[in-house]
């Protein structure tokens, strides 16, 4: 039997090198947010908070991982499916563990990006999508923790024999992929949910770009989502390697909602370095000036249901991450529309 596996080599090598290399790029990113806080002079908020459980729960994820090929041996599905009578027994149990992980910290990385949202879009119509799609994350990892331990009979099932598995489970490969739909349809909805306040902004179209490009790169999560959903489907490779695949899918999802979660908020930090990188070389020579929130002329129906207490926060969404207005000049507020006040009292009042 060793003579038909031979020539098949393990590769949960894989696993480990991206978990080494994207774990510290996490923990990097996440530093970069909270510098960028305190260039800003910002209070944290409920999104800071979530992004910090979002990170706790992507380096236990890497432990997990790490012990998956270690002690697990993920990775060496022919060999050991043939010669170890224990590796079923070891991978179901690691599968079973990333399940319960994977739906509690995909659920705190979208939750974060949900509570950023909240506070930067203030508006009526934005708040109730945002509800509802933290309703739809909450019912969601309700719903595969119940089905988890529910999904066999006796749960110790699921990691006994494939033929126990086959008999008294559900199909676990099918849930694992389904599991993914869900955050695909949220995750559409929060991509395209800033767009149409930053087009009715009233600022150059070069800016409204900018703008949204800065939003796009929350797509990423996207991408992995769909990246994990086909590895769960496809079984090209299910016997050598498919099994590494997959979870380095399963680390990646929630890894790109907190990184998109951070980068969002990474005006202060590029501002900062744009002006080091851009220092004048003579005294007198004049400094560019970023935009200021009252720079900008805003539609009466982009605030009209603001909050009085969040309205300056879409104002502090386009001091931190638009491209800028160089010229300094001061823009008047339609009737009725107060000025913002300065993006360091709006802070200190959120």
């Amino acid at each position: 039997m060793l003579d038909d596996t031979s020539s098949v080599k393990c590769v949960g090598y894989r696993l480990e090198i991206f978990v080494y290399v994207f774990t510290p790029l996490e923990i990097a990113v996440v530093a970069g947010r909270f510098y960028a806080h305190k260039i800003a002079s910002r209070p944290y908020g409920l999104d800071d908070w979530l992004v910090v459980a979002a990170l706790i729960g992507q380096i236990v994820g890497a432990i997990i991982s790490i012990c998956a090929v270690e002690l697990g041996t993920a990775g060496c599905d022919l060999i050991l499916f043939k010669t170890d009578p224990g590796y079923y027994t070891r991978l179901q149990q690691y599968f079973f563990i990333y399940s319960i992980w994977y739906g509690c910290v995909i659920c705190l990385s979208k939750l974060a990006i949900c509570a950023l949202y909240r506070r930067l879009f203030p508006q009526h119509s934005v708040l109730i999508t945002i509800y509802i799609i933290i309703g739809i994350l909450v019912t969601t990892i309700v719903a595969d923790l119940i089905t988890i331990f529910a999904s066999c009979q006796p749960l110790s099932a699921m990691w006994e024999s494939p033929e126990a598995s086959n008999a008294h489970c559900i199909n676990l490969l099918l849930f694992y992929a389904l599991a993914t739909l869900p955050n695909i349809v949220t995750d559409l909805v929060m991509l395209m949910l800033p767009f149409p306040i930053i087009w009715r902004l009233q600022m150059a179209t070069r800016f409204k770009t900018g703008l949204t490009f800065t939003f796009l790169v929350g797509s990423s999560g996207l991408v992995a989502s769909i990246m994990r959903l086909w590895s769960f489907t496809d079984y090209r490779g299910a016997l050598d390697g498919g099994t590494v695949e997959r979870l380095i899918w399963t680390i990646a999802e929630p890894g790109a909602y907190l990184i998109s979660a951070c980068l969002v908020m990474y005006r202060p930090l590029l501002e900062k370095f744009s002006f080091s990188s851009k220092a004048p070389k003579e005294k007198d020579q004049p400094e560019i000036a970023w935009p200021r929130p009252d720079s900008y002329e805003m539609d009466d129906n982009v605030v009209r249901h603001a909050r009085h207490d969040d309205s300056d926060d879409v104002e502090q969404l386009l001091n931190e991450i638009d491209d800028g207005y160089a010229d300094g000049a001061q823009r008047r507020l339609k009737p009725g529309v107060a000025a913002p006040v300065s993006v360091h009292q709006s802070w200190r009042h959120a």
